[in-house]
């Protein structure tokens, strides 16, 4: 009997050793498909000059459960430092999931209500015009409450409480003047060239960084006292206490202490960007397709890939930005990056889309634009861009909600050569300011720090600690669709595919039919900076993106989508990975 029990003992250690080795193997596996998946987004985007500095985190709460993070590029170009998880980092307007998930705690506690309207607040906003009045604290943070992004500029316009310029710092634009605004505006439907009062709320959805940041000061006053300079204060002592303690947030700040090295602030920088012809194998002409901003100087530009050698371009700026790049020598030996194009799936608006090549191979495509109205998936073809001995990659589109939201490789072909790129140098960092409407866009934070974040929006909190209760559902309140990002906000009439909006997060449905999860998103954007925030919450993963330079935008329809350009280079990377991730790792189910 006893060796019995014995042998099954021994059985059992055995059996329990075997399955820790294949979830150990399975586990290293998964964290080799991240790193690839990363690595082949990031390096193409440092390479080709889209990105200076690029850091990545990718959270996995699901199955074994992991955090990895991935830096690349420069924090600091001109001092060679690089980008690390601790890099001091400007989020823009991801700044506002922290100030809607204090909205969603305040409505959790009961001290405010979503439908708590403006009329309500007279101690802290005085009085407003009859519709202003009416507008809840829902439709402030859901976008549908008929306020412009900003105020006009005086030299625009000259009203109560217009801007002295695009972004003032909060001694140039005080409390007082932002609340003039509110106090003289009506809700106005801003879709429209020409906006016009509506009638009736909710107005149409119309994203607002005054609507957020009123917000947010409205949070940070005394109940029943008029909003001031002070409520910034306010406002950013309640992130304090409610966000960044409980998440061990350590590196989140307003304004970054003089204690903080230097050498840890990311600069942020706003690069020119460029599209290479090729003629019988010399580089015959480069279009400048974003002149970028913040150049003290001409930049160099540096023709690579291609496979060829020889060439030479010269760029000239004109207050500040890049006009032009010539080609001063041709050179001999290239051939043009490789196209891929997608045909049929009877689509309303073209996706568009580019090969990433690494070691001859085809190892990623970017998706730039994921068009609009697919009823089937297209097909992907991929010409070019290779020697004469090689042989075309192949890959396969993915459709949700009628769009092309990710194309994975299936075979990657050979003899590629990588492709031909102008890479311009960036110019001087961009300097941004603190304003008064700062909860909607003015946090400074750490890749390690946002990662966080987002694992507690994800109800899912890094190392497992249990989240405090208002949190949690603070981010709950906040993710709950209530608007339709359309003309038409009614969710209840919203056309199916099309995204919904919570408090500033923005909802992309699931699409049961081709087993697409909802993806819960919000991106942020300033001056020399570009952030990501991409939650799959039926997966527990999420990815999060810090990218230490923007682009102006870029009509891609008019370069064909070959180019690795985009106006926001954090929400296109996220976007590629986080689908790619969904599409290439096994789905788990959350814990």
């Amino acid at each position: 009997m006893r060796a019995a029990m014995k042998r099954v003992r021994l059985l059992g250690a055995a059996i329990w050793a075997a399955c820790a080795v294949a979830a150990a193997t399975a586990e290293a596996d998964e964290a080799q498909i991240v790193g690839q998946i990363v690595d082949a987004f990031a390096q193409a985007a440092i390479r080709q000059g889209v990105a200076v500095g690029i850091g990545v985190a990718v959270i996995d709460q699901s199955g074994f459960g992991f955090r990895n993070s991935y830096v690349y590029g420069k924090a600091d170009s001109a001092a060679g430092i690089p980008f690390a998880p601790d890099s001091i980092f400007e989020i823009g307007s991801n700044t506002k999931v922290f100030t809607t998930n204090l909205v969603g705690q305040a409505v959790f506690e009961t001290s405010v209500g979503l439908g708590d309207r403006l009329s309500e607040f007279k101690g802290e906003l005085g009085r407003l015009e009859p519709l202003t009045g009416q507008i809840t604290l829902r439709e402030l943070g859901d976008f549908t409450a008929g306020i412009a992004d900003l105020a006009p500029l005086c030299k625009d316009e000259h009203v109560p409480g217009c801007l002295p310029s695009k972004r003032p710092s909060v001694q140039d634009y005080s409390a007082q003047q932002f609340v003039e605004f509110f106090r003289g505006t009506v809700p106005k439907n801003y879709n429209l060239t020409h906006p016009k009062p509506v009638g009736k709320l909710p107005a149409p959805y119309f994203y607002s960084d005054f609507s957020t940041g009123l917000l947010g000061l409205l949070l940070g006053t005394t109940s029943g006292t008029a909003i001031s300079d002070s409520s910034l204060d306010g406002w950013f002592g309640e992130v304090g206490a409610r966000i960044l303690a409980p998440l061990h947030m350590r590196n989140t700040y307003l304004e970054v202490p003089a204690s903080v090295p230097v050498r840890r602030i990311a600069k942020g920088y706003s690069p020119a960007f460029a599209a290479v012809e090729v003629s019988d194998g010399r580089v015959g002409k480069i279009d400048l397709l974003d002149g970028g901003s913040a150049y003290s100087a001409a930049p160099a530009v540096s023709v690579i890939g291609g496979g060829g050698f020889g060439a030479k371009a010269a760029a000239t700026i004109e207050n500040g930005k890049v006009t032009a790049i010539k080609v001063k020598a041709g050179g001999s030996g290239y051939i043009a990056a490789p196209a891929l194009a997608l045909n049929g799936g009877s689509s309303t608006a073209t996706a568009h889309a580019i090969p990433i090549v690494a070691g001859g191979k085809v190892v990623a495509v970017e998706v730039l634009t994921q068009g609009a109205g697919y009823k089937r998936v297209p097909k992907v073809t991929i010409r070019g861009g290779r020697g004469a001995g090689g042989r075309d990659a192949t890959a396969v589109a993915h459709l949700a909600n009628g769009r092309v939201n990710s194309i994975t490789v299936s075979n990657g072909g050979a003899g590629y050569r990588p492709p031909l790129t102008a890479r311009v140098a960036p110019g001087d960092p961009e300097k941004n300011v603190i304003p008064i409407w700062a909860p909607a866009g003015a946090l400074q934070s750490t890749l390690d720090d946002v990662a966080r974040l987002a694992a507690a929006a994800l109800d899912r909190p890094l190392r497992r600690a249990r989240l405090p209760l208002s949190l949690r559902e603070g981010f709950r309140i906040a993710e709950t669709p209530y608007a339709c990002a359309a003309a038409d906000p009614t969710l209840s009439t919203c056309p199916a595919g099309t995204n919904r909006v919570g408090l500033a997060w923005s909802i992309v449905p699931a699409d049961a039919a081709n087993h697409a999860p909802e993806i819960v998103t919000k991106n942020g954007g300033l001056p020399g900076f570009s952030s990501q925030i991409f939650l799959v919450p039926e997966r527990g993963l999420a990815v999060v993106v810090l990218v230490n330079s923007e682009s102006h935008g870029v009509d891609v329809e008019k370069i064909g989508g070959n180019h690795p350009l985009a106006a926001a280079p954090a929400q296109v990377l996220a976007f590629n990975i986080g689908y790619d991730l969904i599409e290439l790792l096994p789905a788990k189910g959350t814990p």
